[in-house]
Parts: C-alpha cells; structure tokens; sequence
C-alpha cells in the first residue's frame, strides 16, 4: 500500500485533498475509505461545504508515513476513556471562546489534546492514547485536566497554559520520585 511520492510531490502541506482524491491515492474503495475513518484508521475528512468534505494533506502525509500505525487524533478524543474529562476542557473552552464572540471549531479542540499531550509527554509529535494511561496516572491526568479548565477560564494564553500545565506535571512527577 505504499503510495508513489510522486503522488505527494503536488500536494501542498497546509492544502486539502479531496475525500474520494484522497482514498483513491492509498488505493480504498469509498466504502473502505470511510470504514477505515469509522475506525479511526484513517484522517478525518473536514466538511468545506454541503456535499464537499476534504481531508488535511499534512494528515495525509502522516498517514502514509505509517499507514499500519496511525491512529486519527480525533477518533482518539472521541472515544476516548475519560470523555466526561475531556468534555470538560471543551466546555471551558467553548463557553471561554463564546464569551469573546469566537467560534470553536475542531482544530481547537485538537489543540487541546495536543496541549495535554505535551504536558504529559513534552512532546507534541508522540502518539498517545488517552484510554492508555496507566492507573497510577489517572489521578494526574485529571488534576492536570481540572488545571487547564482553571487556565482557560481565567483566559490564559495557549502557550502559556501549555507551559504552565507541562511544569505542574514534571513539579508532580518529581514529588512523586522517592529521594536519594
């Protein structure tokens, strides 16, 4: 399923592509293409307009990197294990975002998981499941969760909230850390 990069050499990083270009491109059948997004196989496609959805090239280029394992950033936050957490970060959020005239949309949200991700990693490009923390870190990652609702509603900055929430975790892993 390797995909000529003669095929990617047109396609811009911030551009999108077409749905049914984009399965065309890996070889899937319509009915494939959307299995594959059902199960979080494959990038979501973003809907441009009635009937017109495409899908973001720089996801695309992710996924045939390691078409095996990718894994939709969204599909994750959708079912994910905690959604009533999750949920609250996107409720601060869209109240928060509400309140200043803004619209919220699904890059924002993804934001957020990028956010958490880096607190509790410190890196943004890792892969990392929610539904895969570890139960000894379950409490952290909802006082980490709780924090950054707190920061959104007192409308901290993104970097600074990103900052701040990746030093509450290395201050509670070092805590944690039995001394020498």
């Amino acid at each position: 399923m390797t995909v000529p990069k003669s095929e990617f050499s047109d396609l811009h990083p911030l551009g999108f592509t077409r749905t049914t270009k984009a399965f065309r491109l890996f070889g899937y059948s319509p009915s494939t293409g959307y299995r594959r997004i059902k199960e979080g196989n494959f990038p979501e496609p973003i809907r441009i307009s009635a009937g017109i959805s495409a899908i973001r090239n720089s996801d695309l280029m992710k996924y045939a990197a390691d078409p095996v394992n990718y894994k939709s950033e969204e599909h994750a936050l959708k079912n994910c294990r905690r959604p009533s957490d999750i949920s609250l970060v996107q409720d601060a959020l869209k109240t928060c975002r509400a309140k200043i005239g803004k619209e919220t949309l699904k890059q924002h949200y993804r934001n957020e998981v990028l956010l958490m991700r880096f607190a509790l990693t410190g890196d943004c490009k890792d892969e990392f499941d929610f539904a895969k923390v570890k139960p000894e870190d379950e409490s952290l990652l909802s006082d980490l969760i709780n924090l950054n609702v707190k920061f959104i509603q007192s409308n901290t900055p993104f970097q600074d909230r990103k900052t701040k929430c990746r030093e509450f975790v290395l201050e509670t892993l070092a805590k944690a850390q039995p001394s020498i």
